[in-house]
């Protein structure tokens, strides 16, 4: 008999919801660029242009709304899962999870990145400035960790409190504190996901830090699901 080495039967979302987030993830960048176009320094180059769309409304104009339809996504995933009884199953679920997560960030933050650059490119009046590149690799990261953190962590809620509702909530409203509340003492959280640009920061550090941010929240994934009984019932 041969072994068998899968014991994951999640399910992909029906095409439908795949276009229906694929039409509402193009809508939000366009928002998302939108907004940076009103400023009136988005026409000076990259680094401004950068600087245009990354403010607070901007940033919750895009990760409300897409962090919430991500977690949705990835709920759907648990709910098609088997009953599994070996614990390395449930680890085999949280690598899938992960995939999933992976291919939606990157779709989100292709979409974000694409129409800013576009843009940038047709209505920038200055010069292509050397900060270009840092400007892009900035926007990009920024995106694809705030993206992945906030998913993750709002799926944690979800999984914890056992109620789609109310994990929902509880990461949406800690993605609100994150960037319209300092009087929290988060917003060096914000600052860590989404660091500003600046002239002679040293923007390789920030690229570690959120690369290490995303490791850790995905630990806590993994060890969320070993604890959680699935499949979850949200």
């Amino acid at each position: 008999m041969p072994r068998r080495n899968c014991f994951l039967t999640a399910q992909f979302a029906p095409r439908w919801q795949r276009v229906t987030f694929l039409l509402v993830t193009l809508l939000v960048s366009l928002c998302f660029t939108s907004i940076g176009l009103t400023t009136g320094r988005f026409q000076l180059g990259f680094f401004d242009a950068n600087r245009s769309v990354q403010r607070v409304f901007g940033q919750l104009v895009l990760f409300l709304p897409m962090t919430g339809m991500m977690t949705a996504v990835l709920l759907r995933l648990l709910q098609n899962t088997s009953v599994l009884i070996r614990i390395d199953a449930r680890v085999m679920i949280a690598r899938r999870i992960l995939r999933e997560l992976i291919f939606l960030t990157a779709v989100v933050t292709f979409s974000v990145w694409g129409i800013w650059f576009t843009a940038v490119l047709l209505r920038s009046r200055g010069g292509q400035s050397g900060t270009a590149v840092v400007a892009n690799v900035n926007l990009v990261m920024n995106v694809a960790t705030a993206l992945f953190t906030y998913t993750t962590l709002t799926l944690i809620g979800c999984l914890l409190f056992r109620s789609r509702a109310i994990g929902i909530f509880c990461g949406l409203s800690l993605v609100i504190v994150f960037h319209v509340a300092p009087v929290f003492n988060l917003s060096e959280i914000a600052t860590l996901i989404t660091p500003k640009l600046a002239v002679n920061a040293m923007w390789p550090i920030s690229v570690v830090k959120q690369f290490l941010m995303m490791i850790f929240v995905t630990g806590l994934m993994v060890l969320t699901l070993r604890r959680i009984r699935v499949p979850v019932e949200v």
